[in-house]
């Protein structure tokens, strides 16, 4: 079953389009710039989705999902496989960890629509697979009111699947905090850090991503990530590109009083860490974005202040917004 799932993402995501594999910007047409037709295309895909089902189905479990795209031609995407299982101990073993690797699928990057073709096509920045990190893929889509359907070519086996997507609405109400934030952050080096050319944490790179209906999502993951020699990993090598990859998703809700952010975890790379909250610190600086963390999880959110009155100083991580400021609008 999960072999199934596995397939049925990779599949949305292995066909390579035509075009560059290196470096790949959004182009003007996914900016919606070129011509009013562009632009209505680009637009009509513009928001928060979650999954509503994969078909072929892929076994008894359901799967869970989120997929976000802004006008500026940014986006990220995660599925998850309903009832993964927590690890036995504090680390997985190689088989529970290519057990939680092949249940969830993740990738960050920009994507342009040819609106005639009906087609979409994504560049990966990055993804929880090394070996799909910085290839193309595309995939044909229809919009009907708030469905969204994408299928994708048939693989080499002749497998066609259908990834079903359902918009999920803007909240009625932001606050100012909800604008500041709305948008797509990439991952940058916090402030007086000393940059160690020899290490991989340095070429850090990722996503941090909230949007207007409520909902955020985070993508990281190192430089050098090694990629696995066969068609398939080892679990040995499954469990790299897990441990090496750091993405989850679900809502989020902002107390201005305390200046913080609470993630609701629905979807983690890591099983156990599903259905838990984080507890984000936030201050912003020009077009950066700080958050400090206390710990990855908690059970009764604390103040900063309280926080380092017992002792506990918080980590830094800092991103740097990409997408536009609708903080004005």
């Amino acid at each position: 079953m999960r072999r199934t799932f596995c397939m049925a993402i990779v599949s949305f995501v292995v066909l390579a389009a035509a075009g560059t594999r290196g470096a790949w910007m959004p182009s003007q047409e996914s900016r919606g710039a070129s011509s009013a037709k562009s632009a209505r295309g680009a637009s009509s895909l513009t928001g928060t989705w979650k999954l509503v089902s994969i078909e072929p189905a892929v076994g008894s479990s359901n799967a869970v999902g989120v997929m976000m795209l802004d006008p500026a031609g940014y986006m990220g995407l995660a599925v998850m496989q309903s009832g993964r299982q927590k690890y036995a101990g504090s680390e997985p073993t190689p088989a529970e960890a290519k057990s939680a690797y092949e249940s969830f699928r993740a990738f960050f990057g920009t994507y342009v629509i040819n609106q005639a073709a009906g087609s979409i096509t994504v560049h990966l920045d990055g993804s929880i697979d090394p070996n799909l990190t910085g290839t193309d893929y595309q995939s044909a889509f229809a919009l009907s009111g708030t469905r969204l359907t994408l299928k994708p070519r048939p693989t080499a086996t002749g497998r066609q699947d259908t990834l079903v997507w359902e918009r999920i609405p803007d909240l009625e109400t932001l606050t100012s905090t909800h604008r500041r934030l709305i948008g797509f952050w990439k991952l940058v080096p916090n402030e007086g850090d000393k940059p160690q050319a020899s290490s991989n944490q340095d070429q850090r790179r990722g996503f941090i991503i909230y949007t207007a209906a409520g909902q955020m999502a985070v993508h990281i993951m190192p430089g050098g990530r090694a990629k696995y020699a066969g068609a398939e990993p080892t679990p040995e090598e499954a469990k790299s590109a897990l441990r090496s990859y750091t993405s989850y998703f679900g809502p989020y809700s902002v107390n201005e009083q305390d200046r913080y952010l609470v993630h609701q975890r629905i979807g983690h790379t890591i099983p156990a860490s599903i259905g838990t909250n984080g507890q984000r610190f936030y201050e912003f600086s020009g077009r950066r974005l700080v958050l400090r963390v206390l710990s990855t999880t908690f059970t009764v959110p604390t103040t900063l202040q309280a926080a380092k009155t017992e002792g506990r100083e918080p980590s830094m991580i800092t991103w740097e917004r990409i997408s536009a400021d609708v903080s004005s609008r």
